[in-house]
């Protein structure tokens, strides 16, 4: 069976719910972190300590988007990942890097004064950058889906699960002007919010949960 190493709160709520999208069985293994020294179970699966941390058999993953493509290919009968070799894998594998590469470091230079306990001109400034970077991003995402529900047209995906958590009120209650002032992300993120794997995973970590440090 599938083990997920997580903790609440984190970026292993997308994980969460990509393995529930799959129906396959698997077990959640909350791991703790005392005085910021990393689990060794944890630190085994991923040398930089961060979960989500996937044990599939002989296999350790870890990085959210990598979690989404391996189950997909792993369970092609779940709608995570459209047919390889397909005009939509190839824009599923664009989504997901565009998401992972470039929206969430986003995230990370907004937070980044604040992990730092940097509050001067320079995390000032570093954080003025974040937020312009993550209103582009999320512009331009609203722009694609004009004319669709979902960022890979023809039906859902993985990679809106990343955007569900990503755009999520967690993530950027502090952003101005709001992310759902976008239409069309505002409309993605609840048709997501909807799924029946979705709200099992939230039953498990709670509503709305997730950190841009995790």
């Amino acid at each position: 069976m599938m083990r997920l190493l997580w903790m609440p709160g984190t970026t292993a709520t997308v994980a969460c719910a990509a393995l529930e999208e799959t129906g396959a069985p698997y077990e959640l293994v909350e791991v703790e972190r005392h005085d910021r020294a990393d689990p060794p179970e944890l630190r085994a699966v991923d040398p930089h300590g961060l979960v989500p941390a996937l044990l599939d058999g002989d296999l350790r993953l870890h990085e959210p988007a990598a979690i989404i493509l391996h189950l997909g290919d792993r369970f092609p009968e779940s709608p995570l990942a459209p047919p390889v070799g397909t005009p939509r894998r190839a824009e599923y594998y664009r989504w997901l890097a565009y998401l992972a590469n470039t929206l969430h470091t986003a995230f990370t230079r907004w937070h980044a004064p604040r992990h730092l306990g940097d509050d001067g001109e320079l995390g000032r400034a570093l954080r003025a950058a974040g937020e312009r970077d993550l209103h582009t991003c999320f512009d331009h995402v609203d722009a694609q889906l004009a004319g669709r529900d979902t960022l890979v047209p023809g039906g859902f995906t993985g990679a809106d699960l990343l955007l569900h958590m990503l755009a999520s009120p967690n993530w950027t209650l502090d952003l101005q002007p709001a992310v759902f002032s976008r239409r069309q992300v505002a409309a993605l993120h609840a048709a997501v919010d909807a799924r029946p794997a979705v709200q099992r995973m939230k039953a498990i970590h709670g509503p709305d949960r997730g950190s841009a440090g995790a």
